[in-house]
């Protein structure tokens, strides 16, 4: 064997070894973001995570040395490869604007009913988790979040879409969206989920046929701040037109 052909299979041997090892670290990452969204940041363990991923604790240190890496590597994993799978949508300009947010709508409920039902559990704004993971996630869902409103934009420019108010209109969608899978528990035939995807859009799709109010009234909104009891002493901002 010449010194070519001894580089060229230790290339081929190379190039294997890093595919396996990519292979393992996605579903290592796969493991620890459902063990994630079931028992939140209290209850993840490495062994939990060895454990799906038919692996040894020992193993799992291989890849990630602590619990707050690995919950790191899976939220940053999951929240890119999703904001990349809708940025696509949301860049396909052969489809208007309207069709694009519908499609973005639509695949969003695909992924949180069906392909990564997870992600409901892991971007809800958990307030007890150490702050650089509150930090990534706030950013993650603001990537999320952008990526929806650029698309309200466009259609609101040409003319395809109106609302109200854009942000709030985005959060009435968001909270329609995120919220589903709380109440939608009863048993999922593929075709019936498909069937409540589409209703669900064409409901959320409303929010964005609404007539702008005229711009007088806009103006005379005002805020209301209240802090009680009730509330947890927190300040509540509610915004409405006299």
């Amino acid at each position: 064997m010449t010194a070519a052909t001894r580089a060229e299979a230790a290339s081929r041997l190379g190039g294997r070894a890093t595919r396996r090892r990519e292979r393992r670290i996605a579903g290592i990452l796969s493991a620890a973001a459902k063990v994630l969204a079931s028992g939140g940041y209290h209850m993840f363990s490495l062994e939990a995570v060895a454990d799906s991923s038919d692996l040894s604790k020992t193993s799992l240190y291989h890849y990630y040395l602590s619990k707050d890496a690995l919950i790191s590597a899976a939220l940053e994993q999951l929240g890119a490869s999703l904001a990349l799978r809708l940025e696509e949508l949301a860049s396909d300009t052969s489809l208007r604007p309207r069709d694009r947010l519908r499609a973005l709508i639509v695949d969003q409920l695909t992924i949180l009913l069906i392909d990564n039902p997870e992600v409901t559990g892991l971007f809800t704004r958990p307030q007890d988790w150490p702050e650089g993971h509150r930090l990534l996630l706030k950013e993650l869902r603001r990537r999320h979040y952008r990526i929806f409103r650029n698309v309200v934009l466009e259609g609101i420019a040409t003319s395809e879409l109106s609302c109200v108010e854009p942000d709030v209109a985005l959060h009435c969608m968001h909270g329609a969206l995120n919220s589903i899978g709380v109440w939608y528990q009863r048993p999922r035939q593929l075709d019936e989920v498909q069937m409540l995807i589409e209703q669900v859009a064409d409901t959320v799709m409303a929010l964005f046929s609404t007539p702008r109010q005229p711009s007088g009234d806009v103006r005379r909104r005002h805020v209301h701040r209240v802090s009680t009891p009730r509330h947890g002493g927190r300040e509540v901002v509610a915004v409405g037109i006299p």
